[in-house]
């Protein structure tokens, strides 16, 4: 390899580690925001109890085959599922897979 491409290669890698970077910064702010304002400790109360209700909902349906923890535990993985796929839906395609083009 020559001076020239290994400079082109050492611009387009500072290129794309500035994106990332970026995108980095922003998930600290968010991050820190949410430890600092104990909202994410509410956050995760909130999809417990929703899980619960309906769990508590569910209960009768199901004939005793199953308890209302177990019930819970399903539903709380549902729940948070859902939250981290609509949480997702706001990162671009780069800065989320972390992989230049």
């Amino acid at each position: 390899m020559r001076l020239p491409v290994i400079l082109n290669c050492l611009e387009e890698g500072t290129k794309n580690a500035i994106a990332i970077g970026a995108a980095c910064a922003c998930v600290g702010f968010i991050v820190g925001a949410t430890t600092l304002t104990g909202i994410g400790l509410k956050f995760a109360a909130a999809v417990i109890n929703i899980a619960h209700g309906i769990a508590e909902i569910l209960n009768p349906i199901f004939m005793g085959l199953t308890t209302v923890s177990d019930i819970t535990l399903f539903f709380t993985l549902i729940n948070t599922a859902l939250a981290c796929f609509v949480l997702g839906m706001g990162i671009p395609q780069r800065p989320s897979i972390s992989s230049p083009p």
